[in-house]
């Protein structure tokens, strides 16, 4: 409990009270990358990931958006390497929006096959898997996350039988 109380007063303090002004966005950008560092290596550590996506996230969001793409970049980190698979779904919604919206698909593909997609808001998510083509994603997700094993071969089967009968119409 006092591990927790310290955190949330360090977080504060540095978001809130003591946050630099008038500074390059580089060293600003540096300065919340240093308080995301320790707010998750503590979070992790002690595995209060309530915590983590609760009150530190609003806190770090509450700052705008710097702070916030700061946050969800740490947050990529920690799921590509295996550290975090639990997400809480509406901050898993913003981590894809954040990836979706930069047109980093490969990043937008490998967050998607590391986060448990009990995690995601899967009919999104789906959605965004077939309109961007990322097929391992799409197939993860209705695999672990419906255990559907069918629809995703159909549908691809469909979308293959489509693209031969244009192929065959064209001289």
């Amino acid at each position: 409990e006092q591990i927790i109380d310290t955190l949330l007063g360090f977080v504060d303090i540095k978001l809130l009270v003591n946050k630099p002004t008038n500074i390059p966005e580089m060293e600003l950008e540096n300065y919340y990358k240093a308080i995301a560092k320790v707010a998750f290596d503590c979070c992790v550590r002690i595995k209060k990931y309530d915590l983590l996506f609760g009150t530190i996230y609003d806190t770090f969001c509450g700052e705008g958006s710097l702070s916030k793409s700061v946050f969800l970049e740490l947050l990529y980190n920690h799921v590509i390497e295996g550290r975090i698979r639990d997400i809480r779904t509406l901050v898993s919604k913003d981590l894809i929006d954040h990836y979706h919206k930069k047109g980093n698909m490969k990043d937008l593909e490998q967050c998607i096959l590391n986060i448990n997609p009990l995690s995601l808001d899967i009919h999104r998510v789906i959605e965004m898997c077939w309109s961007q083509h990322l097929y391992d994603a799409m197939i993860h997700v209705y695999n672990n996350g419906l255990h559907d094993y069918t629809t995703p071969l159909l549908e691809l089967l469909l979308q293959l039988r489509a693209t031969l009968k244009k192929r065959k119409s064209l001289p």
